[in-house]
């Protein structure tokens, strides 16, 4: 397993009519092992992506620990907001 982070992209993010909402990556799962995460954040956004190699991982498999990540890491945020509360 592998995890990437651009991190805090500063970005312009307005081109004339056009606006930039979302800005998502992609690294090859050969570089980072059998099961990879790509993270950016944009305009107080965090975007997080998963490379799941098939037929590695099934696809119950791999949704399972996709959910299973982005619960962990929302419980983390709650638990951080929760502490900073007066």
């Amino acid at each position: 397993a592998g995890l990437t982070n651009l991190g805090k992209l500063e970005l312009e993010t307005i081109y004339s009519e056009l606006t930039l909402e979302e800005l998502h990556f992609f690294a090859s799962t050969s570089a980072l092992g059998d099961f990879a995460a790509m993270t950016t954040s944009l305009n107080g956004k965090i975007f997080l992506n998963f490379a799941v190699p098939d037929p590695l991982l099934t696809e119950e498999h791999a949704r399972a620990l996709t959910e299973s990540i982005v619960t962990e890491l929302r419980s983390a945020l709650d638990a951080t907001d929760s502490s900073s509360e007066p």
